[in-house]
Parts: structure tokens; C-alpha cells; sequence
């Protein structure tokens, strides 16, 4: 097998669809890197063990065997330890995401990111790659620093004769910061599988996880929970007409805004698209939420201007409380969503809460 040291750094993709592989291997080869692709989940394990590539990028819907077992196989061999290994996935879905990381993944992608998220998720793992190879050469240097016991007569027999030892001083150099890399790795995996990589917001997982942590805080002061469920209203044109760079810059600008105006201990969280969604603690009236609403497009108001265009923004927010709308996030996120489309159908820049009168309900749709 070719020598680590001898060629660039290897990237095993199996299963991308070919557009995505395409901005892939733009991503990969820009770093210097080079791309080695795989049609199946048992193709993708041969390649593995046969080129022991530096970074792995699986498809969870692997024709045969799956992304997951592909992984799960991957972490099993001595080469594929500690491997960055990125997973693709159809979506936000929370148990598709389990699986991802009880089978090992480093890290998730959804199949439809594409742009700056598809970029900065590719140059994380390559990133992560050279990291793991600094730790190999570690643990090289390390082999070769071990105290050796020679034979007595050694010194008399070769007392002439050069030793050549393998590793050098710049070996041992270069790998000493990696226990640090490697740290400040392991804290950006984590950091971006709970927030959204374009606006720094918390995801849909962390925004789930508080949730849960809002309701045990209302049982015990016997409050309330409510969630403003935002969605910007005409943003598909923005998009249309100036293309996704524009609309990316315009949602972090929109985030920005939206982070400047929310209350410390309430979650802003952007679980997609041009959707956001706020949580507010302990509500104990709902004139405070009504006060939220409108603060929320006072704070939009004001134009944004982005690559010396104008823009204009408002939002269509639906609101569900806990616990008269729902006892669980799923539940009171179909309300706020639901009284969401009633704000946008009456105009936009509104917004509605969801009443048990209305057409749909939780219990209804169950």
C-alpha cells in the first residue's frame, strides 16, 4: 500500500448524488485533496480497507449495504478508528441522526445543504483528516522515542557502524500541537451538530432539547411555555431572482437582527429554509407574547441591504403554548405551524395564535 507520506490525502465519497458529488469534489480537490468514489456500501468498505483513505463521506441510502453499516464495519478495522467520517442524510430527521453517530459517525450533512454549508462541512473533515494523520505521526514519534534495551555486546559489535532510526525531529515537531487540535476538532463536531452552520442559531436538536428543559422549569413554577414559529414571508423570491449567495447573506442577516431583539434566557433557533422559531421561558402572560410577536417584526422593519441591494423583510409568526396547545414539542409545533399559514393567509407580517376553534387540530389529527 502507498505510503501516507508519499500521496495527497484521500477522500472516499460513496453514494453522493451526482450533483452533489460534484460540488464535492470541487470542495476536495480546491484543498489539494484527491477523490476516490465508490458505487455501493460493499464497494465503499473494499475501497476502505484496501486504500485506507484519510476522510470518508457516506450516503445513508447506500445501495446493499447501508451508510450505516458501512460506518458501523469502517470503525471496526484498526485503520478506521479514528477516521473523520461525514454522513449524508435526507433531511433533519432526529432518528436518522441517532444512527448516524451510534454507528460512528463524525459528523452529518443533510443531502439537500449545498453552498457555504456544503463548503465549511467538507473543509471542517479535511481539516479533521490532517489532525488524525499529526496523531499518527505522534504516535510514531512516540514508538521511536522509547528507551531500548540493547544487547550488552551491542556497542563493541557496531561501535562503528551508523543506526538509522525512522522519524525524524520535525516529525515530533510538527505532531505536538495535535492533542489541542484534536480537542478544538472534537468541540466544532459537537458545536455543529447542534447549530445551524450558516447562522450560528441553535438546530432543530438543540432547539428540541430546550424545549424539554422549558417544560420541567413550567411544572415546577406552574408557568407557561410558548413557541413563536416564524417564517419570512416572500423570501422563495428573494432566492429566485438574486440567487442563494444573496438569500444565505440575507438569513444571517435576518438572524442577526432577530438575535439582537430576543430576551437572554429565551431560544432563537432557525430549524431551516427561511423558518425560525423562538422559544419563550416561563411565560406567565400572553400579553408578553403578543409583545414578543411585534417586537419580532418592529426589529425587521428597517431595510436590509446586502451586496448594495435593498431588501425588505417581515415575517408571518404562528404561536402555540404549552401546555394548553400541546404536551409535547412535536405537538406544539404543528400548532404554531398550522396558526402560522392562518398570519401568512390573512397578508403576512402578522401573526396568529393557534385556538382548539380552528379547523385543525392536535387531537383531530392524530
Amino acid at each position: 500500500m502507498e505510503e501516507k507520506s508519499q500521496r495527497l490525502t484521500e477522500v472516499l465519497i460513496a453514494g453522493a448524488d451526482p450533483a452533489q458529488l460534484t460540488r464535492i469534489r470541487e470542495s476536495v480537490e480546491k484543498a489539494g485533496c484527491v477523490v476516490v468514489e465508490a458505487a455501493n456500501g460493499e464497494d465503499a468498505l473494499a475501497q476502505f480497507k484496501t486504500r485506507e483513505p484519510d476522510a470518508v463521506l457516506l450516503n445513508a441510502a447506500l445501495p446493499g449495504m447501508d451508510g450505516f453499516e458501512v460506518c458501523r464495519a469502517i470503525r471496526q478495522t484498526p485503520a478506521g478508528q479514528h477516521k473523520p467520517i461525514l454522513m449524508v442524510i435526507g433531511g433533519e430527521r432526529v432518528e436518522a441522526i441517532r444512527r448516524a453517530y451510534e454507528a460512528g459517525a463524525s459528523d452529518f450533512i443533510t443531502s439537500s445543504a449545498k453552498g457555504f454549508v456544503l463548503d465549511y462541512r467538507i473543509q471542517f473533515m479535511l481539516r479533521t483528516a490532517k489532525a488524525s494523520q499529526k496523531q499518527e505521526k505522534l504516535a510514531l514519534a512516540s514508538r521511536v522515542a522509547e528507551p531500548v534495551d540493547w544487547p550488552r555486546d551491542f556497542h563493541h559489535k557496531h561501535q562503528s557502524q551508523p543506526v538509522e532510526i525512522a522519524g525524524t525531529l520535525q516529525d515530533v515537531m510538527d505532531s505536538m500541537p495535535t492533542g489541542t487540535a484534536l480537542r478544538e476538532s472534537e468541540a466544532l463536531l459537537i458545536h455543529l451538530a447542534y447549530h445551524d452552520a450558516l447562522t450560528g442559531l441553535p438546530n432543530r436538536l438543540l432547539f428540541q432539547n430546550r424545549f424539554q428543559h422549558a417544560i420541567a422549569k413550567a411544572h415546577r413554577s406552574c408557568k407557561q411555555v410558548a413557541i413563536l414559529f416564524m417564517d419570512l414571508d416572500q423570501f422563495k423570491r428573494v432566492n429566485d431572482s438574486f440567487g442563494h449567495d444573496v438569500g444565505d447573506r440575507l438569513l444571517q442577516a435576518v438572524a442577526g437582527r432577530l438575535r439582537a431583539c430576543t430576551r437572554k434566557g429565551n431560544t432563537l433557533a432557525r430549524i431551516g429554509g427561511d423558518e425560525f422559531v423562538l422559544l419563550l421561558e416561563e411565560v406567565e402572560q400572553l400579553g408578553a407574547v403578543c409583545s414578543m410577536a411585534h417586537k419580532v417584526n418592529t426589529c425587521l422593519a428597517p431595510a436590509f441591504r446586502v451586496g448594495g441591494l435593498e431588501f425588505h423583510v417581515t415575517a408571518s409568526i404562528g404561536i402555540g403554548i404549552y401546555p394548553d396547545d400541546g404536551g409535547s414539542v412535536a405537538e406544539l409545533m404543528r400548532c404554531a405551524d398550522f396558526a402560522m399559514y392562518r398570519a401568512k393567509e390573512g397578508g403576512g407580517s402578522s401573526f396568529q395564535f393557534f385556538t382548539q376553534g380552528m379547523p385543525w387540530s392536535v387531537n383531530s389529527k392524530a
